[in-house]
């Protein structure tokens, strides 16, 4: 009989689960935080291992809202993304530990996750901005990220933030290294208007980055991998042209909106 993979995630939050006095005693500067998150990085040391690098994010609800209430906290959403992740074969860094802390009414006012850092990994962006990458190479990430995609996706589950500074790279034996990071938003979806309406914005929030940073055939290398058509196929051109569409629409610049400023053709920058 085939295994429950939902039995192993549960199994791996309960396994990381910590109390709020794991996290008070490293004295991170948390009292200030209201209504935001913070990362620390920092060295820690779990169940008597020993220490190792680690990024601690911690989340603060201080207003009342009856999400707190109702839902798990952002850290136990976050730790049940990666561990589901790493299921299907994507990279993410270890989760080491999370926890809440919930008042006398059930409310989660603060919780957090640590999870373990990957030394040289940096944003996508930052990335591509300080290396001179082959296209061959970037090519690779490319189907990389459109396969990852395309599994998450198949499973009904949908990311809501992927923006590039979720996504960490670094370069390891000549080859670049990709990891995701940061999902506390991620959800299953069962409805198909619900599901066709993320698949698309999960797209074009890649793509908003992309558009600017990525040629036009790095970009179909992408949605080829993602849906498993040549990238001169009809079917791939077309989805193109809506996933473009929907960019345009939601996260192109406009009034109030953040710009993705383009590469520095001349800017000095180093072979990867």
């Amino acid at each position: 009989m085939t295994r429950n993979p939902n039995i192993g995630i549960r199994e791996s939050i309960e396994k990381t689960h910590k109390n709020w006095a794991f996290l008070r005693a490293m004295h991170l500067p948390i009292a200030s935080l209201k209504n935001r998150s913070k990362v620390f990085q920092c060295r820690v040391a779990i169940d008597d291992d020993l220490e190792q690098a680690a990024y601690v994010k911690v989340y603060a609800s201080k207003k009342h809202s009856l999400q707190r209430y109702l839902r798990p906290s952002r850290s136990r959403q976050e730790a049940r993304n990666l561990f589901f992740f790493s299921q299907l074969d994507i990279a993410t860094p270890p989760v080491l530990a999370w926890g809440e802390h919930r008042n006398f009414f059930g409310k989660v006012t603060e919780d957090y996750i640590i999870t373990a850092s990957k030394e040289g990994a940096i944003p996508l962006d930052a990335y591509l901005r300080r290396n001179k990458v082959p296209l061959k190479r970037r090519l690779k990430m490319a189907k990389t990220l459109g396969t990852w995609l395309s599994r998450i996706h198949a499973a009904g589950f949908y990311h809501k933030d992927i923006h590039w500074r979720n996504i960490l790279v670094r370069r390891t034996d000549g080859n670049e290294e990709l990891f995701w990071i940061d999902c506390p938003r991620g959800r299953f979806h069962r409805l198909t208007p619900i599901r066709s309406h993320w698949r698309i914005k999960d797209l074009a929030i890649l793509d908003k980055y992309a558009s600017v940073l990525c040629s036009p055939v790095e970009r179909m290398y992408f949605l080829s991998a993602y849906l498993g058509h040549s990238h001169k196929s009809s079917a791939c051109l077309n989805f193109a042209n809506k996933v473009s569409a929907f960019r345009k629409k939601r996260y192109d610049r406009r009034e109030g909106r953040s710009r993705v400023e383009p590469l520095e053709p001349n800017a000095k920058k180093t072979d990867a």
